[in-house]
């Protein structure tokens, strides 16, 4: 059964939603916390766009692998399983 997330006049799926807003987010968050709470960010070569677009692209990359990694397992052990862990 899917979800929708209704919107006036059309209905959009919960997926792309979802992780369209965790992507914006995340990449906000992290340069709003970088500029806060680490002052080695603050070096001048710091913001150009090969550092962030690298820092990004791990990130994401990275949480891409995990997600799927564990939607693998979780496909062959079952759900109920993987919800002990």
């Amino acid at each position: 059964m899917r979800t929708y997330i209704d919107v006036p006049g059309r209905q959009r799926d919960q997926i792309p939603a979802s992780t369209f807003i965790c992507s914006v987010l995340a990449a906000f968050g992290l340069v709003v916390i970088g500029l806060i709470f680490n002052p080695v960010w603050a070096k001048p070569r710091a913001f150009e766009l090969w550092p962030l677009a690298v820092l990004l692209i791990s990130s994401w990359a990275s949480t891409a692998l995990g997600a799927l990694l564990w939607n693998t397992s979780v496909h062959h052990i079952g759900a109920s399983t993987a919800s002990l862990f």
